[in-house]
């Protein structure tokens, strides 16, 4: 069995365990996931990370889900852009990161401690097409559907990777949380599956979240997650 060095990371407590293949070769990383992510057999994390040469970049970023499957992810930009300045790979004030998605721009931004990270996630996509989905009307915004019982009504949007928003007066309980996420997620008008964010406007101006990713189950943030609510919010 071969060995490999790994270390973790997190962006808001959405943590990663991150491999360097700079000049290692790439493993099959969807079987592994797994088992690696598993949080009482493996490491455990909600998905892997993998940094790689890029011909189109200054480097090229991987992510895995839990589940195997390959996405893309706002906190892994985030995570993989401070590995590489920690590192001493990477110094200038703007990384270009070769994602799933394409290209995206990361800037380093003065820090207490350390650099401030903030990255361009791109423009929202509404279109059924970009999401995917396959709703009775194109785009799916604001849009009634009864999900295990409980009368919703939705915005779909990707933001990289497919969310669907759900805005409520409360966070929901563990039982409606448990019950309606896991089921929306694997709705039959998601053919890839959707992450469900639950979504509470406090004040004008902030929102609290409750957040179930598709391939992974509960987390405590996600970047493009904060990103769709923000947008579906406008």
């Amino acid at each position: 069995m071969s060995k490999r060095r790994f270390i973790k990371v997190q962006a808001a407590g959405n943590d990663f365990i991150l491999f360097d293949c700079l000049q290692e070769p790439e493993l099959p990383w969807a079987p592994l996931a797994p088992r690696l992510c598993d949080r009482h057999r493996g490491i455990g994390s909600d998905g892997l990370l993998i940094v790689l040469p890029s011909t189109r970049a200054h480097y090229r970023m991987r992510m895995f889900n839990p589940d195997g499957t390959e996405d893309f992810c706002g906190n892994g930009l985030r995570c993989i852009g401070r590995y590489l300045h920690a590192a001493g790979l990477h110094r200038q004030r703007e990384l270009i990161l070769e994602t799933i998605q394409g290209t995206r721009r990361i800037r380093f931004l003065p820090g207490d401690e350390a650099p401030e990270i903030e990255a361009n996630m791109g423009e929202p996509r509404w279109e059924a097409a970009a999401i995917p989905a396959r709703g009775p009307v194109d785009p799916l915004v604001g849009v009634p559907l009864e999900v295990a019982g409980d009368p919703l009504v939705l915005t779909a949007l990707s933001t990289g990777t497919a969310h669907t928003v759900l805005f409520r007066e409360e966070l929901p309980d563990d039982a409606l949380f448990l019950s309606v996420s896991p089921a929306l997620e694997t709705h039959e008008w998601f053919p890839e599956r959707t992450s469900v964010l639950w979504c509470q406007a406090e004040v004008y101006g902030r929102l609290r979240l409750r957040i179930w990713e598709r391939g992974v189950g509960e987390t405590l943030a996600c970047g493009s997650g904060v990103c769709a609510a923000a947008a579906a919010a406008v």
